[in-house]
C-alpha cells in the first residue's frame, strides 16, 4: 500500500488515534482493582476493549517465533543466537534519531493504539461507535495481518 491514499467514512465525525509506548491492559480491561481510583472513568458508561492480541510475551512469540528460529538456524557461534526476542528488545540500548529533541529515542517493544470517535459533544451513540470501530478493526487487520 505504498502511496496508497484511502479514506474512512466515520460518519462526519472526527477520528482521533493516539498511538503509544505504554500498554496498560488492566485499565484497558477496566479491571475493577485499577480502575476503581481512577477518578476520570466513569464506570458506568459501556466500555468495549475490541481487539485485544493478548500479552506481549505471546504476541512476541506468536508474531517472531519463526523468524528468530530461522535466524538461529544459520548461526553458526551460539553467541550469535537469539533466545528470546522480546528481551533481546527490551535490553537494546540504541536510540533512533527524532526532529524533536525532547522525544525518547530508546527502542519500544510495542506500541498501543486508542481510537475515538467524535468528543464529549459530538460523537455518535454507543452501538454505532462500536460498529464504526469493529469494522475500522476489522479493516486494520485485513490490511496489515
Amino acid at each position: 500500500m505504498e502511496n496508497e491514499d484511502f479514506t474512512l467514512d466515520f460518519m462526519g465525525y472526527k477520528a482521533t488515534c493516539h498511538c503509544r509506548p505504554i500498554i496498560k491492559r488492566e485499565h484497558n480491561k477496566r479491571d475493577p482493582k485499577i480502575v476503581s481510583s481512577e477518578k476520570h472513568i466513569d464506570l458506568s458508561r459501556p466500555h468495549e476493549t475490541i481487539l485485544d492480541c493478548g500479552s506481549l510475551e505471546k504476541c512476541f512469540k506468536q508474531i517472531f517465533r519463526e523468524a528468530a528460529e530461522k535466524y538461529n538456524a544459520q548461526q553458526k557461534r551460539k553467541d550469535r543466537r537469539i533466545e528470546n526476542y522480546l528481551e533481546t528488545i527490551l535490553n537494546d540500548k540504541r536510540q533512533g534519531k527524532h526532529k524533536n529533541k525532547k522525544a525518547d529515542g530508546s527502542r519500544k517493544p510495542a506500541y498501543e493504539m486508542i481510537l475515538q470517535l467524535g468528543n464529549r459533544d459530538n460523537r455518535p451513540d454507543d452501538e454505532e461507535a462500536s460498529k464504526v470501530l469493529k469494522d475500522f478493526c476489522t479493516f486494520l487487520i485485513e490490511h496489515y495481518p
